[in-house]
C-alpha cells in the first residue's frame, strides 16, 4: 500500500490551499499584504508546533529499535563464551556426525522450498542470504543519472509539474483576462464613495473570483492525490501491471485542460479546466513517489525524489515566461471610453487624473490574451503522451526499467499441444514424470505414482555410480506435488527428509538451503536428526556465507531443542566447535580436522561443507602469517596447513628458500 501511505500526507498538502485561500477571503478580502503575513506568521507556529513532535517519534522508533537489536544481541551468550579461555582453549573432537536416520511424521506445512533452486539441478548460482526482492534494486544518484528512463520520467514530472504550476500560477491572470476587461471593471465600479476607494472594490471583485479557482484547484488536486494512491494499490494488486501505466491519467487529463484552455471563454468553462488540472497535476505527484519508490528502491529514495523534485524548475520557469510573454502583448492601459455618458465630467476629469498617477493595465481581448500559450502547451503535452507511451510499452527492452508484479510466462496453445502429445504417451519409466508447476503433467497429484517415483529415486541413491541431476530433479517433482496438501502428513514428511538427506550429500545447496531454513522447524524429527540438520545449516552459514554471527543464533537456537548427553547435541557441539576455531583464528586446529576429513569416509558429508570455505580459510590464515612473521621454518608451516606447501605458496607472494618459507622480505635501511 504504498501508493495510499504517499497519497495521505500529499492530499492533506494540496487540501492546505483551500484553508488558506478561506482564511483569505474571510478575514484579509483585498489586502494581499496582509494575507501575506498571516501565511509567514502561520508557517512558524506551524513548524515550532509540530516539528518537536516528528522529531521526538523519530528519536523514539530509533531508540525503540536500538533497544531491540541489543536484547536480540543478548539472547545469546555467544560473544562471553568466545572471550572466555575455556572456549579458547577448548579442543574440537574428531569424530564424526553420521548417523542412520528414521523417518518420522510432520506436523506443519511450510513455505515453498523452492525459492532459489533452479530448472535443473546442476545449474549452480551464487545464492547469499539477503533479503533484497529482485524487482526492487537499490540505486543511488550515480546509477540513476546513468539510466535512459531516469531522463524519461525527470522530463515526464517535469513537465507535467511546470504545466500545472503554469496554470496555478498564471489562473488569476485568466480571470482578469475574462472579468477584469475595461467594460467588466468599470460596469461594477461605484465612485459615489471617491475615486480613490474606485481600485479596492475591484480587487475585491477579482479576488473573489480568484479565490474560487485556488478552492476548486485545491479540493480536485486532493482528490486526486487520494484516489492515486487507492485506485494504484488495488489495480496493480489486481492486474499485476507496473506503475508507469498509470502516468496515463494525469497526461491525457492535462492535455485535455490544454486543448480546452484555448476556447475558454467564460468563469464556468475556467471552473471545468481549473477542476480537471487539478485532479491531473494531483495525480501526478501522487503517483510518482511509488514510481520511483519501485523502480529505485527505498534505501535512497530520498535523495533520489529529492532529484525528481528537481524536475520542475526549468520547465515551470519557461512555461511561466511563455504566458507572461503572451500576456503582456495583450496589456493595455484601462479604456475609459466605456463610461462615456454614465458620468459627469467632472468625475470622469478626477478619474483620468488618478491613472495617471496611478496607472490601471488591462487585457480587453477575453481568451486571446492567453490562447497563443496555450496552443505551444497543447502540443507539450502531447509530446508527453507520446513519451509516456514509450516508456511503457518500449522500456521492457531498456537498460533498467523493471516490471513490477511480472505476470506469470503463459505458454502459447502450439507450446500447450506439444506438451500435452508428450505427456500422453505413457512411459514405463518413473523419471518420465513432469514438473507439476508447469501445469502439464500432474500424473504426480496422485499418491500412488508418487510411491513409485519416490522408490524409484531410492534404488538410484543406492547405485554405485548415483545420477545426481536426475535424483534431485526426481525430488524436486515430489516437492512440488505435495506442497498444496492441507495437512503435511507421514508422506510429505518422508520426502522433505529425504530430500534433505540426498542433497546435501551432492552439496546441492539451491535444495537443501531453502529446505533447512523454511521446513527445518516444521518437521517431526527424532534428537538425532535435528542435531544433524541444524548442524548442517551451521556448517553452511560459517564456510559459505561466512555470516559466523548467524550460524551462533541458529546454534542456541537448536542447541536447547536437544537432550544434552544426546547424539543429536553432540553432532551440532562438533558444528559449533568450528565455527569458534573460524572466530578465533585457530587455522592450525580447522586445518587438522580438514584433514582428518579427508581420510575418514565416515565424514564426507562434514568435508563437503569444509571445502566451501577452505579457500577463504586458506586466504586468511596466510594474512595472519603475511602481519606477524618474515621467515618460518617450511616443516612448521607444512604441519600448519596439512598439506602440499606447494598449493599454498602459488597464491601468495611467499617463496621457498632451503629449508625456510620467506614471507615477506626484510628491507634493511
Amino acid at each position: 500500500m504504498k501508493g495510499l501511505a504517499s497519497s495521505l500526507p500529499l492530499a492533506m498538502y494540496g487540501a492546505s490551499a483551500t484553508f488558506f485561500s478561506l482564511v483569505g477571503a474571510t478575514f484579509f478580502p483585498g489586502d494581499t499584504s496582509a494575507f501575506l503575513g498571516f501565511i509567514a506568521w502561520a508557517g512558524l507556529v506551524i513548524s515550532s508546533l509540530c516539528v518537536p513532535i516528528v522529531c521526538y517519534y523519530d528519536f523514539s522508533l530509533m531508540k525503540s529499535k536500538n533497544k531491540k537489536l541489543e536484547e536480540q544481541d543478548n539472547e545469546d551468550e555467544a560473544n562471553v563464551q568466545l572471550m572466555s579461555p575455556t572456549f579458547a582453549n577448548h579442543d574440537i573432537e574428531l569424530t564424526h556426525f553420521q548417523s542412520d536416520v528414521m523417518i518420522s511424521p510432520r506436523h506443519s506445512r511450510p513455505v515453498s522450498p523452492f525459492e532459489v533452486e533452479m530448472d535443473h539441478p546442476s545449474d549452480t548460482p551464487k545464492w547469499t542470504l539477503t533479503s533484497k526482492s529482485v524487482e526492487s534494486p537499490e540505486m543511488n544518484i550515480r546509477q540513476l543519472i546513468k539510466r535512459p528512463e531516469f531522463w524519461m520520467l525527470f522530463a515526464v514530472l517535469g513537465f507535467l509539474a511546470g504545466l500545472g504550476q503554469m496554470y496555478i500560477y498564471s489562473c488569476g491572470y485568466m480571470v482578469k483576462a475574462l472579468t477584469g476587461g475595461s467594460e467588466d471593471i468599470l460596469s461594477i465600479a461605484d465612485f459615489s464613495k471617491g475615486i480613490d476607494k474606485f481600485p479596492l472594490k475591484v480587487e475585491k471583485y477579482l479576488q473573489t473570483q480568484q479565490q474560487l479557482q485556488v478552492s476548486v484547484i485545491s479540493i480536485s488536486s486532493t482528490l486526486g492525490r487520494l484516489s492515486s494512491g487507492v485506485v494504484g494499490d488495488l489495480t496493480i494488486k489486481k492486474f499485476k501491471i507496473q506503475r508507469t501505466w498509470f502516468l496515463f491519467v494525469p497526461t491525457i487529463i492535462i492535455f485535455a485542460t490544454q486543448i480546452m484552455g484555448l476556447i475558454a471563454s467564460s468563469l464556468k468553462s475556467l471552473l471545468a479546466i481549473s477542476m480537471l488540472l487539478g485532479f491531473g497535476y494531483g495525480f501526478t505527484y501522487s503517483t510518482y513517489p511509488a514510481i520511483v519508490c519501485d523502480l529505485y528502491g527505498l534505501k535512497n529514495f530520498s535523495m533520489n525524489w529529492g532529484v525528481f523534485m528537481l524536475s520542475a524548475m526549468l520547465p515551470n520557469m519557461l512555461l511561466n515566461h511563455l504566458f507572461g510573454s503572451v500576456y503582456d502583448k495583450h496589456i493595455k492601459p484601462l479604456n475609459l471610453a466605456y463610461l462615456k455618458g454614465r458620468i459627469d465630467d467632472k468625475t470622469m476629469k478626477e478619474l483620468v487624473e488618478f491613472l495617471q498617477k496611478k496607472p490601471m493595465n488591462v487585457c480587453d481581448d477575453k481568451v486571446d490574451c492567453y490562447r497563443e500559450a496555450f496552443g505551444w502547451t497543447a502540443v507539450i503535452s502531447f509530446v508527453i503522451i507520446q513519451l509516456v507511451v514509450y516508456i511503457n510499452i518500449r522500456g521492457k527492452k531498456m537498460r533498467g526499467l523493471i516490471k513490477i508484479l511480472e505476470v506469470p510466462y503463459m505458454a502459447t496453445e502450439e507450446q500447450l499441444k506439444r506438451r500435452r502429445e508428450r505427456f500422453s504417451k505413457e512411459s514405463n519409466k518413473p523419471s518420465s514424470y513432469g514438473l507439476v508447476s508447469r501445469g502439464d503433467d500432474l500424473r504426480l497429484k496422485d499418491e500412488q505414482e508418487r510411491k513409485k517415483l519416490l522408490s524409484h529415486i531410492r534404488k538410484l541413491c543406492v547405485e554405485k555410480s548415483p545420477p545426481r541431476d536426475e535424483i534431485l530433479l526426481g525430488l524436486r517433482k515430489l516437492r512440488e506435488a505435495i506442497l498444496d496438501k492441507p495437512i503435511v502428513d507421514n508422506e510429505a514428511n518422508e520426502i522433505y527428509v529425504f530430500s534433505i538427506q540426498e542433497s546435501v550429500k551432492f552439496g546441492h545447496y539451491q535444495t537443501y538451503l531453502p529446505l533447512l531454513l523454511n521446513v527445518l522447524k516444521g518437521l517431526k524429527l527424532d534428537s538425532d536428526q535435528l542435531g544433524e540438520f541444524s548442524s548442517y545449516l551451521v556448517l553452511h552459514l560459517s564456510h559459505f556465507n561466512q555470516e559466523y554471527q548467524k550460524a551462533i543464533r541458529v546454534y542456541f537456537e537448536y542447541r536447547d531443542q536437544l537432550p544434552i548427553n544426546s547424539y543429536g547435541r553432540k553432532q551440532l557441539n562438533h558444528s559449533f566447535e568450528l565455527v569458534k576455531l573460524l572466530i578465533l583464528q585457530r587455522y592450525d586446529r580447522w586445518f587438522r580436522y580438514y584433514h582428518e576429513c579427508q581420510h575418514n569416509p565416515k565424514l564426507s558429508i562434514q568435508l563437503l561443507f569444509l571445502k566451501m570455505g577452505y579457500h577463504q580459510v586458506v586466504a586468511h590464515a596466510i594474512n595472519t602469517f603475511n602481519r606477524s612473521y618474515f621467515i618460518l621454518p617450511t616443516q612448521y608451516l607444512q604441519d600448519y596447513f596439512q598439506t602440499d606447501l606447494n598449493e599454498v605458496i602459488k597464491d601468495s607472494s611467499w617463496r621457498v628458500q632451503n629449508d625456510s618459507i620467506v614471507i615477506r622480505e626484510r628491507h634493511r635501511q
